[in-house]
């Protein structure tokens, strides 16, 4: 009979944390699924994808996250009742900072029944790699005595132009002109000195300190008298 009684306890006990759980469920009105909830990382081109179950039609925002509207797309921002919804989320810009960035992100009811549940976002430090860079003009340059004329710049991928590092270099020719880079180093401007040429003027970038250099692009200038 002692051994009956204590079996009945037990099998109380089982369900009485079985229904906590599920009633912990109930109140929140969302449970997310299959670990797509956890340690959730973004890059440009790399979405993520968070499932989950939602007890009548829901909303997912971004909260006690002032900045991440600026990087972190969710989408969709709201729907209806399911066993299995799905929102993506999205970085739309890279990480150009020195450090990781993270954001808030909860889904709750529409009518805000239960309060939802949340899970946290993170963009780790993009390190780019520029592709391409080209002047503008390009091949060659032709300028006075006095003159002076301004280079421009064009990269891929393009959204890395307010983080490089410029560097443009003189191959030859060093008295022939003179080349000042402006203040974020996009664009140069040459003035000649004396005739002659072509000489060589070479320039790349560099997105960061953990990111190649790019390939050089060079321009040939040539200086003439008035």
């Amino acid at each position: 009979m002692k051994a009956f009684g204590n079996s009945v306890i037990v099998l109380l006990s089982i369900f009485a944390i079985i229904s906590c759980d599920e009633a912990g469920n109930e109140q929140k009105g969302i449970k997310f699924l299959d670990g797509s909830a956890e340690n959730v990382g973004v890059q440009v081109g790399e979405p993520h994808t968070t499932v989950f179950k939602a007890e009548g039609e829901w909303k997912a925002e971004l909260v006690e996250s002032p900045d991440a509207s600026d990087w972190l797309e969710i989408s969709p921002v709201s729907g209806p009742a399911g066993e299995e919804n799905r929102i993506v989320l999205t970085a739309t810009k890279p990480n150009l900072s020195d450090k990781t960035r993270g954001a808030h992100v909860k889904v709750s009811l529409l009518d805000n029944s239960m309060p939802g549940d949340r899970f946290d976002v993170m963009q780790d430090i993009t390190h780019v790699f520029i592709e391409t860079i080209k002047t503008n003009p390009s091949g060659s340059m032709e300028l006075k005595v006095g003159e002076t004329k301004t280079i421009n710049t064009t990269y891929t991928p393009d959204y890395a132009n307010t983080e490089l590092q410029m560097t443009w270099y003189k191959h030859g020719g060093e008295d022939l002109y003179d080349v000042t880079p402006s203040k974020n180093g996009h664009s140069a401007t040459v003035k000649g000195l004396k005739a002659g040429g072509p000489a060589t003027l070479a320039v790349w970038a560099t997105a960061d300190p953990k990111g190649s250099a790019s390939p050089m692009a060079e321009i040939k200038i040539t200086v003439i008298n008035n």
